[in-house]
C-alpha cells in the first residue's frame, strides 16, 4: 500500500481485471469497484455465476440495477459456461504501474475458497490466496480464457490430484497424512480410499460439515465444527515431511468434482509461512478451537 501516492494516476492503458463471481452481497462493493474501474475506461471481465441455489431472482434485479448507468464499453459480462455451473472463485488483475517514470509489469492473482461477498465475509471462514508469481498468475489466466473462449465444457477439476495424493500417503502407512478440511464429502471412490488409509494406518483427520459416505461412528476421524464461524474452507494436506498442501473452491461432492468448474492451488514448496499457518489452523479446529 503507498498512502502517499493516487493510485488513479498510475493506470495505464494495459489495465486489466479479471473475476468471477458465484454469489454477491446485496449492495456490493466490489461491483461498484468494478463499475468505477469501467467508467475510468479499465476493461473488466466479469463472469457471473447466476445459477447459485436461490440466487438467481435477487441476482440479476441486483445486477441489472448496478451495471444500468456503467459503461458497457468496458465491461465483458458472461453468465453462462456451456452447461456447467462454474464454482471456481479466482481474480486476475493485470496492469503497469508508472513508478519513478518506468512502466513496472504488476500482476496480481487471486485462489479463493470462498465468494467475493461482503455479507458473508464476516460469518464464513475462508482462505484467499494472494499471488504475484508468474506461473500462478498464467494458471488464472488460462482458467479465464477456457471460460471466455472454449466451445467445449473444460473442468479444472481437483478429483485426480485429491485421488493421487490419497494413494501416495497410503502407501506409506503409519509414516502418511492425509488431514483435510472440506464442507461437504459424499464421493464414494475417495470415501473408500480413505478407509482404506485408515487400516493402513494413515493419520487421517477429517473435518467436515457434513457426510454421506460413511457415519461417525465408523470412522472415528471425522469431525464437524460448529461454533461462531460457518467453516467454508477446502483444505486438503498430504504427508508430514515437506507436506503438499491445496486449496480449493471444491467439495468433495459428485457434482463439485465432475460437474462443476472448480479452482485449486497447490501452495509453493518455498512458501512455508502459509503452509504452517494453514496446518496450525487445522490443529486449532480440530482441538475445538475456533
Amino acid at each position: 500500500t503507498r498512502s502517499d501516492r493516487d493510485w488513479s494516476s498510475d493506470v495505464c492503458s494495459s489495465d486489466l481485471i479479471y473475476i468471477t463471481l458465484y454469489r454477491i452481497g446485496k449492495n456490493s462493493n466490489i461491483i461498484e469497484s468494478l463499475i468505477t474501474a469501467s467508467k475510468n475506461k479499465i476493461p473488466c471481465k466479469i463472469f457471473f455465476e447466476i445459477s447459485a441455489r436461490g440466487e438467481i431472482e435477487n441476482d440479476l434485479k441486483h445486477l441489472y440495477k448496478m451495471f444500468i448507468e456503467a459503461d458497457m464499453d468496458y465491461l465483458d459480462i458472461q453468465f453462462k459456461y456451456s452447461d456447467v455451473k462454474v464454482h471456481g472463485k479466482m481474480m486476475l488483475i493485470k496492469t503497469k504501474i508508472a513508478y519513478d517514470d518506468n512502466n513496472s509489469l504488476f500482476n496480481i492473482g487471486i485462489f479463493s475458497t470462498g465468494n467475493f461477498n461482503e455479507d458473508t465475509a464476516p460469518i464464513y471462514k475462508d482462505y484467499h490466496y494472494i499471488t504475484s508469481r508468474p506461473d500462478e498468475v498464467e494458471m488464472i489466466e488460462r482458467n479465464f480464457d477456457i471460460l471466455w473462449n472454449s466451445s467445449q465444457p473444460i473442468l479444472s477439476s481437483i478429483s485426480s490430484i485429491i485421488i493421487k495424493e490419497i494413494y501416495a500417503e497410503i502407501e506409506k502407512g503409519k509414516d502418511g497424512r492425509i488431514w483435510i478440511q472440506t464442507n461437504h464429502l459424499d464421493n464414494k471412490y475417495i470415501v473408500s480410499l480413505l478407509k482404506t488409509a485408515i487400516a493402513k494406518g494413515v493419520d487421517v483427520k477429517l473435518i467436515v460439515r457434513t457426510t454421506k459416505g460413511f457415519h461417525k461412528k465408523e470412522l472415528k476421524n471425522c469431525r464437524t465444527v460448529v461454533g461462531k464461524y460457518l467453516e467454508h474452507s477446502r483444505v486438503y494436506i498430504f504427508g508430514v515431511k515437506e507436506p503438499r498442501i491445496y486449496i480449493s473452491s471444491s467439495d468433495m461432492l459428485f457434482r463439485n468434482l465432475y460437474n462443476r468448474f472448480e479452482v485449486y492451488i497447490k501452495i509453493p514448496f518455498i512458501d512455508a509461512n502459509t503452509k504452517m499457518i494453514l496446518i496450525n489452523d487445522f490443529n486449532r479446529l480440530w482441538d475445538g478451537k475456533q
